[in-house]
């Protein structure tokens, strides 16, 4: 019994050992071919893929490059004084300038920042100007895309204008987003909003 569990062994062993081989020559590893360049480099030298244009030798297809345009999306202006709505308190308009003020200084030398854009469209929904804040807030999300709170913040603003179906849509993708991203409290926070609605 013991001989025929060792025969049996042995067995197993050398077809995993035909198997590893075949693989190895199959894929071209053991047939003595050179190992090729990595894509975009010819011999040590770099080239540049977006301009090149071949057809196999075969004949039967060719790659030509497809020119990709880059879409730019106009920013707010963020530089025009804030609109307040009426109800907005003589004390608040200020701390609402003053921060305004700091937007302006940061957008000026860091226009990429998406912090200072959330806080723009932020001064604007707390001065009542809820058309510019959710203006600012698409802008951010086209230019930020997987910002999960951009969404948030679109959300809110179209909920307080009585938007829901817009807010509804804006909370499901920043929950999407912030799920992605593996931010699991922050996915819940948006979800509690969402359901609110």
């Amino acid at each position: 019994m013991d001989i025929f569990l060792r025969k049996e062994l042995a067995i197993g062993v050398l077809a995993i050992l035909l198997v590893v081989a075949g693989a190895f020559f199959f894929f071209g590893k053991g047939d003595g071919i050179v190992p090729q360049e990595p894509a975009g480099q010819i011999q040590g030298e770099e080239i540049d893929l977006s301009v090149i244009s071949t057809t196999t030798q075969a004949g039967g297809y060719t790659i030509e490059p497809v020119p990709v345009e880059q879409v730019s999306v106009p920013a707010p202006d963020y530089k025009t004084s804030i609109s307040f709505d009426t109800s907005v308190p003589a004390d608040v308009r200020i701390a609402i300038q003053a921060q305004q003020a700091e937007v302006i200084t940061i957008l000026s030398s860091e226009p990429a920042s998406i912090d200072a854009w959330l806080r723009f469209a932020t001064l604007n929904k707390i001065a009542g100007d809820r058309g510019r804040s959710i203006e600012t807030l698409i802008y951010v999300t086209k230019v930020w895309p997987k910002d999960p709170a951009a969404y948030a913040g679109l959300g809110d603003a179209y909920r307080t204008q009585g938007k829901l179906t817009q807010a509804r849509v804006s909370y499901t993708t920043a929950v999407s987003l912030a799920e992605a991203a593996g931010q699991k409290d922050l996915a819940n926070t948006y979800r509690t909003e969402l359901n609110a609605l």
